[in-house]
């Protein structure tokens, strides 16, 4: 569930909805943000600006959120091009973020498991225990290598 369907469960959290983070993400010029944040977020969203100038804006937009002791956590789809969209790839993203962040982490986040033998493993294991299936997943993804990952985490800060 998005944070801003139910605040409550996080103290102190002011996220944007989805149809008002679109907007700010896609405007056009560089916003003054009266509060910056200690913390800020974006996940499976930075896809959404259709090319490489207004993703970069939308980039600067949410540096504008923070100051040089925030941290950001992007999370961006890097399976490049497919039949629904242009993605990132994991290289192009980091190159891109350099514009206005440093990076301080990249983190596999979502595996794609192609494997038949492994699938059948993991629906075992979440028959079993879903704490036992988390863990081996977590195994799994930090091993895994990058043409086996749908999705990383970028933790950076701003410039």
């Amino acid at each position: 569930e998005p944070l801003s369907r139910d605040p409550n469960l996080y103290h102190g959290a002011h996220p944007l909805a989805e149809s008002k983070f679109v907007n700010f993400i896609n405007l056009p010029i560089i916003i003054k943000v009266i509060k910056s944040y200690d913390f800020v977020s974006c996940f499976e969203a930075l896809y959404y600006p259709p090319n490489i100038e207004s993703r970069l804006q939308a980039l600067k937009n949410i540096a504008n959120l923070g100051n040089g002791n925030t941290y950001f956590a992007f999370s961006v789809v890097t399976i490049g091009s497919n039949i629904h969209r242009d993605y990132f790839t994991k290289e192009t993203f980091s190159q891109i973020v350099q514009e206005y962040y440093y990076i301080e982490k990249i983190l596999p986040l979502t595996m794609i498991i192609e494997n038949f033998y492994l699938r059948i493993i993991f629906k075992i294991l979440k028959l079993i225990s879903t704490r036992l299936l988390i863990y081996f997943q977590k195994k799994f993804t930090l091993r895994a290598n990058d043409k086996y990952i749908y999705q990383h985490l970028f933790i950076v800060k701003k410039k």
